[in-house]
């Protein structure tokens, strides 16, 4: 019986050195990109992102913790362009705590944001809204992440794209719906 106690363990040790050696050949970059076409001139779409205000309006993480959209508190004096803040501390699992700053943003154009998780590395958003005919504009919204050295985050990072990329849609088809109107 110890026998075959030593080799369930020495099995499963090897099992778990493989599986650390493994997570340093997989990427510790991530990226997500979700586009859609919007029923809207740039400049109204960008406002609804450049906002951060205007978040609570489109957001997909808005409707799983609207307590947080709703105080004034956690937004900077300043909610819209370079330098506006947004901070969040939820109850929710899938809202967690965090901040989101907009660091760089040409008009109608473009906007970048950082993104600052509670225990995770930040990421960095980006928009890009390209205008085409019929006031009709092309909306690209990713997110760019480095997962370090930590195994556990490069397993994660395989499913990253399966796990944000519907939230992105859904924010994507929300924002849509909403410039509509």
């Amino acid at each position: 019986m110890n026998k075959v106690i030593k080799r369930i363990f020495r099995t499963f040790a090897i099992f778990i050195v493989l599986l650390i050696v493994a997570s340093f050949f997989l990427p510790s970059k991530v990226k997500v990109e979700r586009t859609k076409l919007i029923d809207a001139t740039p400049s109204i779409v960008y406002n609804y992102v450049i906002d951060l205000k205007k978040w609570k309006y489109w957001s997909p993480w808005h409707q799983l913790d609207t307590t947080q959209y709703n105080n004034p508190n956690n937004y900077s004096v300043n909610t819209i362009g370079t330098g506006a803040k947004y901070c969040w501390d939820s109850q929710n699992e899938n809202v967690g705590k965090g901040c989101l700053t907009i660091i760089d943003s040409k008009q109608n154009k473009y906007i970048e944001t950082l993104l600052e998780f509670e225990g995770m590395n930040p990421s960095t958003g980006k928009w890009h809204f390209k205008p085409l005919d019929n006031n009709k504009t092309e909306v690209t919204w990713s997110m760019e992440a480095d997962l370090g050295f930590n195994p556990i985050s490069r397993y994660f990072g395989l499913f990253f794209d399966s796990m944000i990329g519907p939230d992105f849609e859904k924010g994507l088809n929300n924002l849509n719906n909403i410039v509509k109107k």
